[in-house]
Formats: C-alpha cells, structure tokens, sequence
C-alpha cells in the first residue's frame, strides 16, 4: 500500500535520539503544523539527511504519515542557523529561544502558514537586519516577534499601542526600533500572555 508523500519547507525544532541510529524530530511545517517524526538511519555517518535535521536549520522535508506516526523520508537543508549563528551567541540563544517557545506553543498538527511565515521571515530578518552591537535592536525585535507568535495564536489583547507592531509582517529597523518607548509595556503585555498560557 502506497502512501502520500508530503513535501514542505519545515523549521527543524528539536531532535530526539530514537533507538540507536535513529532520530524522533519535531518539525514546525508550512502546510502541516508542527510534525513529530521518525528519521530512520540519521545518526548514521551515512546517512544523507543527518544535517538537514540538526537544528535550529530550515528545511525542505518529505514526511509520509504511517497508520501511527509520521515518516521523515528525506531532508534539504535551506539554512543552518546554528551556523548562521555561529559568531553572534546574542542571535544564536534568541533564535533557539524562539523556536522553544514554537515547540511549547502548538499543540499539535493544526496549518498555520501565516505563523509560519511570521517565524520564518524573523529570523531571516534577525541574520540580516539586526545588529548585536546595537543592544535596542535586538531587544526590540524579540519582544516584536513574540508579540507577532502570540498574537496569530490568540493570546494577546487587544492594545492599541501596540497593535502598530504585532498586526504587521513586514520588517524594517525603523519600526524595530520605535519600539523603544512602549517595550515595557510589550514585555509585560508578553509575560501576562505566556503566563495566562501555563508556560
């Protein structure tokens, strides 16, 4: 019995050991939602998807579903932002702190391109358009983007303050950084919605 081959770009979440050669992985899909599956053979040196699946990275997935869990079947690496990353611990910590707090969030396979989109276009924004050396920057950004992740998924209230910030999916350095007199009131607004979410 055949079965349908799902392809999609994915953000790699997080990896589990499975067995002794292979791998459980959670993947936050474009089309699908968050994925949980099995990569048979990935901690092998042989085998041609072990890097596509390290993350924090972007990928283009292949997944089958089986009568009871979902198949990875194959792995494209499109970025590597441990690697992207890999100069700038500032970037680096945020972008794993981001996609955590992804994995923490959903609660299952539910389609949610616009999130996804709005994750996805963060961090590359967070590669090109933030500097580390500019500490407003890069705190602004973060409560942005977790102010846009709870907003699509219904946590935050509605503020007008702040509705400028976390109705739009656009970024630039000037709607970063004007910010910068509301951020107490983004962090609180963003801890009182994690807090109300049990995290």
């Amino acid at each position: 019995m055949s079965h349908h081959v799902y392809n999609t770009t994915g953000l790699i979440l997080d990896k589990i050991a499975a067995g002794e050669t292979s791998d459980f992985v959670y993947v936050f899909t474009r089309d699908l939602g968050l994925v949980g599956a099995h990569a048979q053979g990935t901690r092998s040196m042989k085998s041609k998807i072990r890097y596509a699946i390290d993350a924090p990275a972007r990928s283009t997935v292949s997944l089958v579903r089986g009568k009871n869990k979902w198949r990875l079947i194959s792995a494209v690496p499109e970025k590597s932002y441990f690697a992207t990353f890999r100069n700038d611990p500032e970037k680096q910590k945020l972008c794993a702190q981001t996609l955590y707090l992804i994995k923490k969030l959903l609660a299952g396979e539910d389609p949610n391109q616009e999130l996804f989109q709005i994750v996805n276009d963060g961090l590359d924004f967070l590669d090109t358009g933030i500097s580390t050396d500019i500490p407003d920057q890069i705190r602004n950004f973060e409560a942005i983007l977790i102010l846009r992740i709870l907003h699509i998924l219904g946590y935050i209230p509605e503020t007008e303050t702040l509705k400028p910030f976390y109705m739009s999916i656009d970024w630039d350095v000037e709607l970063v950084m004007s910010l910068a007199p509301v951020r107490k009131e983004a962090v609180r607004v963003i801890n009182d919605s994690l807090q109300a979410t049990g995290l």
